[in-house]
């Protein structure tokens, strides 16, 4: 466990990394058919999934503060570039 989560938030991260597969198909059916995120309909929808995936997966490092707020821009600001 990481040393500042608590046991509740520690099981919630690794839930959310150990189901990011289905939480990517999820977000990904959601935001193809959702009229207000049209930018979304055009990518390729391997991509996108394989994208969010990747966030999912790290999750964990996100929240546990293990990468600096820098390490963190840099890593996701690709993403808001899509």
């Amino acid at each position: 466990m990481k040393e500042n989560m608590t046991p509740v938030a520690q099981r919630l991260v690794d839930l959310i990394e150990n189901e990011a597969d289905e939480l990517a198909m999820h977000w990904l059916n959601d935001v193809s058919k959702n009229a207000d995120l049209p930018s979304y309909h055009h990518f390729d929808k391997e991509e996108l999934f394989n994208k969010a995936c990747e966030v999912y997966r790290h999750f964990g490092k996100w929240v546990a503060w293990e990468m600096s707020r820098e390490e963190v821009a840099e890593q996701y600001k690709p993403y808001g570039a899509l």
